[in-house]
């Protein structure tokens, strides 16, 4: 098998288990193999590696150390961990902290292990996919090449949104029957004292949140398919109707996508919406660019307050529209910065960090829906974007 094919590096310390490993899949993938950690982060300074597959016991290093030493030199890897019954606490630490995305219970079954593997290396091949493109538009700086690789990513998506898609059916199915066994649990005296068990009660509270899992993952996805559809819209020059936002929906949508990379940068999200607001000009789909824009650009700013490390976003309605401010204590900008804030492919982030699309982007969609977007900043007291958006006739 062709070395510039991502491998999949399975780290175990027991012989016996990589055997049977490289000999159920290596005829499938390209199978690298370590005992302990050392070993592994060796294999990945040489290797093009895919998927990295380890134990959580391991002598020396454990997996999840192996994944945190992993995910700040190589985060294109995808990670995921072999766990027994008894690290899984351990492991759902790790998931938390975006040290693995998913993780395997021992012992495993091929077939199972095999999708999964599979599933981990096209969403490296997608992401090493994103990583490239984004540096040749750093380097191309020319906005006739995004307009071309726009439509290659669109063409992409179409197939891991359609594996998401089953899968949160699937999913969805999976709900309804547990929720069933459940019951009929509780209708039998004998059974139901299981559910009293201190074990039960955190699964019967994983359970009650499935509704709400699925229930958001299914927005998301439809916002995906949506700016898919937009784009190839804008190819195509179509003048297709859009939906209409509604400002409080979607600002909690960009809410729920962002606290996680706001905990972990140490900071802390403040929302406050004065209901009821009305629809605006933008769609949905804009609206969420705008607002992930602005979130995520303040969520980099974090690192440079000099106290707490807060992002306050505030909605109204205002003028025949709605104003929305997203205001950050980050280090803010010196007048060189901020007069070029909005200029296409301008950036302060390190090569491979960003685009300098994102502003760019918010102005040319709000402004194009008849809105206005001003920024505020200033060196050592923070950045406060403002945005106006007018409302839809009635």
């Amino acid at each position: 098998m062709a070395e510039s094919v991502p491998a999949v590096l399975y780290v175990d310390d027991e012989a016996g288990n990589r055997l049977v490993f490289s000999r159920t899949f290596g005829k499938e993938f390209r199978v690298l193999l370590a005992a302990t950690a050392e070993e592994a982060l060796a294999i990945l300074e040489k290797e093009t590696v895919g998927l990295l597959l380890s134990d959580q016991r391991l002598p020396g290093m454990l997996g999840t150390e192996l994944f945190a030493a992993a995910k700040e030199r190589w985060p294109q890897v995808v990670r995921m961990a072999l766990t027994a019954y008894s690290d899984v606490e351990i492991v759902l630490k790790a998931l938390n902290e975006e040290l693995a995305c998913r993780y395997i219970l021992k012992p495993w079954r091929a077939r199972d292990l095999r999708e999964m593997m599979a599933w981990g290396l096209e969403v490296h091949q997608f992401e090493s996919r994103i990583l490239e493109l984004e540096a040749q538009l750093i380097e191309s700086e020319r906005l006739s090449t995004l307009g071309t690789l726009l439509g290659s990513i669109t063409h992409d998506i179409r197939n891991p949104l359609a594996y998401i898609t089953a899968n949160v059916e699937t999913l969805t199915e999976t709900q309804h029957a547990v929720e069933a066994w459940i019951d009929a649990l509780r209708a039998e005296p004998e059974l139901a004292a299981a559910l009293a068990l201190p074990e039960a009660a955190r699964v019967l509270a994983a359970v009650g949140e499935l509704p709400d899992l699925v229930s958001e993952t299914k927005y998301g996805i439809g916002l995906l398919n949506s700016m898919v559809q937009g784009i190839q819209n804008q190819g195509r020059s179509s003048d297709a109707p859009s939906t209409p936002a509604p400002p409080g929906q979607t600002l909690d949508y960009a809410r729920r996508l962002t606290q996680s990379a706001i905990l972990h940068a140490g900071g802390r999200l403040e929302l406050h919406v004065e209901e009821p607001l009305p629809l605006v000009t933008l769609s949905t789909v804009q609206l969420s660019q705008v607002l992930l824009n602005l979130l995520r650009n303040s969520i980099d700013a974090l690192p440079g307050a000099k106290g707490e490390r807060l992002i306050a976003v505030r909605a109204s309605a205002a003028e025949g529209g709605v104003t929305i401010a997203v205001e950050d204590s980050g280090g803010g900008m010196p007048p060189e910065v901020r007069a070029r804030a909005f200029k296409e492919f301008f950036t302060t982030k390190a090569p491979g960090h960003g685009t300098g699309l994102g502003l760019a982007n918010c102005k040319r969609l709000v402004e194009t829906a008849g809105g206005r977007i001003t920024l505020d900043s200033e060196a050592g007291r923070g950045t406060t974007v403002t945005v106006w958006v007018p409302a839809v006739p009635e």
